[in-house]
């Protein structure tokens, strides 16, 4: 079965809004208008391996202001009492449950998979040997940037029998 990065696109979009809207309550928008917006005034970058089935990665691109949207929403904080821990710990805990979705959608029946533990921090993202995967998306007006290692995505996704 062949995949394109369309579907790859839509798949990621799908666990990337059903994770915020169950966790936060919020609306996911596609938003590839602000890619750079993602990258900008120092994000929280956080990866996550993929063990199993076949080696990868996954990655959160996440602006601090974005990431303080999400915790006053998941913690029901006020701004001002929202920690870098917080913020890193909200950042972590989406990349991983995105991420899970996202294999879960990707790969047949009842396959097992392994992620590793999320890695916050500014040197957190691996070197890729492939092109990744991006894609953009806006929470409340608030942008924020996934990636993944585009050739393990389109194997996973070319086995998964529809």
């Amino acid at each position: 079965m062949e995949c394109s990065s369309e579907k790859l696109q839509n798949i990621v979009a799908a666990a990337v809004s059903e994770t915020l809207e169950n966790m936060a309550f919020m609306i996911v928008e596609s938003a590839p208008e602000q890619a750079a917006a993602a990258e900008a005034e120092e994000p929280i970058r956080a990866a996550l391996l993929i063990c199993a089935p076949q080696p990868g990665e996954m990655r959160l691109l996440m602006p601090r202001k974005t990431a303080a949207a999400l915790a006053q929403a998941l913690y029901n904080v006020a701004e001002a009492e929202i920690t870098d821990a917080m913020l890193n710990d909200v950042t972590g805990e989406l990349l991983n449950t995105i991420g899970g979705s996202i294999m879960q959608k990707l790969l047949p029946g009842e396959c097992p998979f392994e992620l590793g533990l999320p890695e916050i921090g500014p040197q957190a993202f691996l070197a890729c040997d492939d092109p990744p995967l991006r894609c953009s998306f806006s929470v409340d007006g608030n942008p924020f940037e996934f990636m993944a290692s585009m050739d393990l995505m389109l194997r996973l996704a070319a086995d998964k029998k529809d």
